[in-house]
């Protein structure tokens, strides 16, 4: 097995984002991003076994919404595990919030994951690419004096 090099610096994502227990948010577009598209997992979960079930219900709302679509990825229609990749800069989105019968209990919770390279963060890592090891492993309570070289 061999590593593909990849060909340009900013090929994966820099953040991670891990969400559960009836996580949703607001319609937006990731304009702070590098690039344009965002790739998420997305899954309901045992707690006691930590691996994928199938929705409690089949009561559909919860899911992955596209305003420009009208369109919504609804998470009680999987048998497991969904994948998505979209364009987060274009197209607004929001996770809506789970009706009453999808709602996390003690025996399940939903995840859901987002991989996304933000720009700030892209830059920081530029910033402290030449910078020397001193620099970079000095702890400081002030991340201007960190990043600003």
């Amino acid at each position: 097995m061999s590593w593909r090099k990849f060909e340009h610096e900013h090929d994966f994502a820099g953040n991670v984002i891990v969400t559960f227990d009836d996580f949703y948010n607001k319609v937006h577009q990731d304009e702070g991003d590098l690039n344009s598209w965002t790739y998420g997992i997305f899954s309901y979960i045992d707690r006691a076994t930590g691996l994928p079930i199938p929705p409690p219900s089949d009561q559909l709302g919860h899911g992955l919404y596209f305003t420009r679509h009208s369109a919504i990825i609804d998470f009680a229609h999987a048998n497991g595990i969904v994948e998505v990749l979209w364009q987060t800069k274009p197209f607004e989105h929001c996770t809506t919030p789970p009706p009453l019968s999808l709602r996390s209990t003690k025996a399940y919770t939903h995840i859901g994951t987002s991989f996304q390279i933000n720009t700030k963060l892209a830059d920081v890592s530029d910033k402290l690419k030449d910078a020397t090891d001193e620099h970079v492993n000095d702890r400081t309570l002030c991340k201007d004096d960190k990043y600003h070289l």
